[in-house]
C-alpha cells in the first residue's frame, strides 16, 4: 500500500558491479533500516560490509548443485555468515543442503515461504461438473528440461485422448527440450490437441485459460507453480519425487499429490476431479486457508519482524 524506492542490481557480475556505485549512494541517501539481498552473488556479499544496516538479510532460492561447486558454497556462506543478521531459504531442502555444507550457519538460517497472491474470501466456488463442459483443458507451465518431466505431461496426455476426446492440453514456457517434446506428441498422433503458448507474461491469464494443472518435477526444493494455479482457483494434480511440495500440500486434502509418477493413477484422480465439482471445492477452500496462513505477506512480514527483534 506504500510507495517504495528501489533499485534493481542487474544479474551477472559486470552489471552488479557497474551499478554497484549507484546502488551504495541510494542506499546511503535512503538510509534504511533493514536490508534485503536476494540471490547468490559473492559481490553482494562483499558490499555488504560496506552498509551500516541495523538488520541486514539474505534470500536463498537455488538450487546449490546447479550454481557452483560445494567449495564455493562453503566461502560463500563462511562470508554470509558474518555479513547478514539472517539467512532465509524458502524450503527445508535448500536449507539441509546448506547446513551440510556449512553447519554453523544454523545461528543464522530461517525457512521463509514465498509471498503469493492468495484467494480473496469471496473464491469463487463450482456448481457444475468440469466433465459437462464441451472441452475440458489440462495445463502445465514450466521451463521444458529434463528434470521438470514434461515427457510425463505428453504420456498423459496421449492417456486421457484414450479415455475422452474432450480433453485438450496448453503447454506455457519454453526451453531446450521443446522440439523433442513436439516431436513426442507428433509421434503418438496429439498434436493437435495440444497448443504451445511459449512464454507468457501474465500467468493469472494463462491460469484463467486452463481447467485443470497437472505438474510433474523430479527434482524441485519448493516449485510455485502449483501453488499458484490454486490461488487463482484452479485443481493441481502433481506428481513431484524430491520436493518440499510433498511436506506442504496434504493428498486428497489440498490436492492430488503423489511422488512416483503414476500416469495410471493421474488418469484415475482426474475422473473424480472433472466429475465431483463439490470435490474441487473442498480442494480450494483448503489450499485458500494454506495459502493465507503460509504464504500470505502478513505471513511473510510477521515472520521477518520476530528475525529483527531476535538478530
Amino acid at each position: 500500500k506504500n510507495n517504495f524506492n528501489y533499485q534493481i542490481i542487474g544479474r551477472g557480475f559486470f552489471k552488479t558491479f557497474l551499478k554497484f556505485y549507484k546502488i551504495a549512494q541510494n542506499i546511503r541517501i535512503n538510509n534504511p533500516e533493514c536490508l534485503f539481498c536476494f540471490g547468490h552473488q559473492f559481490l553482494t556479499i562483499f558490499s555488504i560490509f560496506l552498509f551500516p544496516v541495523s538488520h541486514k538479510e539474505l534470500s536463498i532460492h537455488c538450487h546449490h548443485g546447479d550454481f557452483r561447486s560445494k567449495l564455493l558454497w562453503k566461502i560463500y556462506y563462511f562470508i554470509a555468515k558474518r555479513a547478514f543478521n539472517s539467512i532465509t531459504f524458502s524450503s527445508s531442502i535448500m536449507l539441509n543442503q546448506a547446513l551440510r555444507i556449512y553447519p554453523k550457519l544454523n545461528e543464522v538460517a530461517y525457512i521463509n515461504r514465498t509471498i503469493l497472491s492468495v484467494p480473496k474470501e469471496n473464491l469463487k466456488k463450482f456448481e457444475n461438473n468440469l466433465f459437462e463442459k464441451n472441452v475440458i483443458i489440462v495445463g502445465g507451465l514450466g521451463w521444458f528440461i529434463k528434470r521438470k518431466r514434461f515427457d510425463l505431461f505428453i504420456n498423459l496426455a496421449k492417456l486421457l485422448l484414450e479415455e475422452s476426446n474432450k480433453f485438450r492440453f496448453k503447454l506455457a514456457g519454453d526451453g531446450p527440450l521443446k522440439s523433442e517434446l513436439k516431436a513426442r506428441a507428433s509421434l503418438f498422433g496429439i498434436d493437435d490437441f495440444i497448443e504451445w503458448c511459449g512464454l507468457v507474461e501474465d500467468t493469472k491469464i494463462f491460469y484463467k485459460s486452463i481447467d485443470i494443472l497437472v505438474y510433474f518435477t523430479d527434482v524441485d526444493a519448493f516449485p510455485i507453480v502449483p501453488l499458484e494455479a490454486m490461488a487463482n482457483n484452479v485443481p493441481v494434480l502433481a506428481s513431484t519425487k524430491f520436493s518440499d511440495l510433498n511436506q506442504v500440500l496434504e493428498n486428497k486434502k489440498h490436492c492430488f499429490i503423489q511422488d512416483n509418477h503414476d500416469l495410471n493413477l493421474l488418469v484415475n484422480q482426474i475422473s473424480l476431479l472433472i466429475n465431483d465439482y463439490k470435490l474441487v471445492n473442498r480442494f480450494n477452500e483448503s489450499t485458500k486457508k494454506l495459502l493465507q496462513n503460509e504464504f500470505s505477506a502478513k505471513s511473510y512480514f510477521s515472520k521477518f519482524e520476530e528475525r529483527i527483534k531476535t538478530s
